[in-house]
């Protein structure tokens, strides 16, 4: 089978931050006449101890637009043994392709990239150890020696996809550090690609019915309520006293829904929408997008809150900042405080002049710095450096082969 462009990710039925980079490149690729084919860690099981399968097949990735295919975990009790042995099984397959990516949030998905000893780029999300971090608070005792066990492992082979990627490409300025910590690389030497925002898809209502709404004004969060790392029990809490303080006031929680311990003390007033095919019209009927995050590497979500005309409040988390202070759209939070949060809002949805502003300069920002047309014109030179590269590599070896031995 010829392959135009290997892209070595993660499985596209995951929802977040990585669909959206991953479907942004897949489109830019396509827009630019390349063919991607993705090879990435299903969650289907193959060995399994503890059920006793043995079924190593691949299977092809035939839905969502992509093509490619999946491999089915081989260990899925020991996660960094089941990297270390997939990668070696994708490897011989990633090497026949004419160009190669890794296309991740984190960089050791991509190990089967490294594995396969060729030219690749590597565009990611954040760094393993950052990600953790802010994920480790909320975990059971449990997974977090599980976690803890496997760290070591995971940041090694971080370290080793990123120093051997001949380009290297993070998602925001808060994530090339962190990237550039990962792999003890120059900040400087780490480009930025942008997640690009279909400002079609995402576009705001009128201004006359936007402002009507703020009669009864919803405050969204669009995310994995589940994940530690998206701090959702701050924003469910900060609410109650908001909702005192604004009685007409609602909260809207998009994407997978919150734990148990979350639901049981949801105020008044809010609603939980679950997964939805398509977050546009809640975030475009919403009068402030609330991002409670420890940690981001660029918080797709935010910018498609502001492509919508929605304001935004996020915690200091790292990716979102950027995108707020450059575009004046909103306000980053200096602490993880309740009480910031409350007063921050409580404010801002007391100024519909003020939101009104914001929601322009957001909206303008956004089509400027992530259109899909600017990441593909970043993304058209970054397949010519990496492909001319990889000429000029083949070129000398072939001289090399046609040089007369020398005695």
């Amino acid at each position: 089978m010829g392959i135009d462009l290997g892209v070595v990710g993660q499985d596209p039925q995951l929802r977040g931050g990585y669909r959206s980079q991953v479907e942004a490149f897949w489109r830019a690729a396509r827009e630019l006449g390349r063919e991607p084919y993705l090879f990435c860690l299903g969650h289907r099981r193959a060995t399994s101890i503890a059920r006793r399968t043995f079924a190593v097949a691949t299977h092809a990735i035939e839905a969502d637009a992509f093509s490619g295919m999946r491999y089915p975990a081989i260990l899925p009790e020991v996660p960094s043994l089941n990297h270390a042995v997939n990668a070696r099984r994708m490897s011989t397959a990633v090497h026949r392709a004419r160009s190669l990516w890794v296309v991740t949030t984190s960089a050791h998905y991509g190990f089967p990239a490294a594995a396969a000893g060729r030219r690749y780029a590597c565009w990611v999300g954040t760094g393993f150890t950052e990600e953790a971090k802010s994920r480790r608070h909320g975990l059971t005792a449990s997974r977090q020696l599980f976690l803890q066990l496997h760290s070591p492992t995971f940041r090694r082979v971080e370290r080793q996809v990123l120093r051997r990627a001949t380009q290297v490409y993070a998602t925001s300025p808060s994530s090339r550090d962190a990237v550039a910590a990962a792999a003890e690389l120059a900040p400087e030497s780490i480009r930025l690609l942008p997640i690009a925002v279909d400002p079609e898809v995402f576009r705001p209502e009128p201004d006359e019915s936007w402002l009507a709404r703020l009669e009864q004004p919803v405050v969204v969060f669009v995310g994995r309520s589940p994940d530690p790392r998206k701090n959702v029990g701050l924003l469910v809490g900060a609410f109650a006293e908001i909702k005192r303080r604004l009685p007409a006031a609602r909260l809207r929680l998009v994407g997978r829904p919150p734990l148990q311990s979350i639901r049981e003390r949801l105020p008044d007033g809010t609603e939980v929408l679950g997964e939805v095919d398509s977050v546009a019209y809640a975030l475009r009927t919403a009068s402030l997008f609330v991002l409670p995050s420890l940690q981001e590497g660029f918080g797709v979500a935010v910018a498609e809150a502001l492509a919508s005309g929605v304001p935004a409040v996020v915690t200091p988390c790292g990716g979102p900042e950027h995108m707020i202070r450059s575009s004046a759209s909103g306000i980053v939070l200096s602490t993880f405080t309740l009480e910031e949060l409350v007063e921050t809002v409580t404010q801002l949805l007391g100024d519909p002049h003020g939101l009104l502003e914001m929601r322009r300069r957001g909206r303008d920002y956004v089509t400027q710095w992530h259109s899909p047309q600017r990441l593909a014109r970043l993304l058209a030179q970054a397949f010519v450096e990496l492909d001319e590269g990889a000429s000029r590599e083949t070129a000398d070896e072939i001289r090399k082969l046609g040089s007369p031995s020398r005695a």
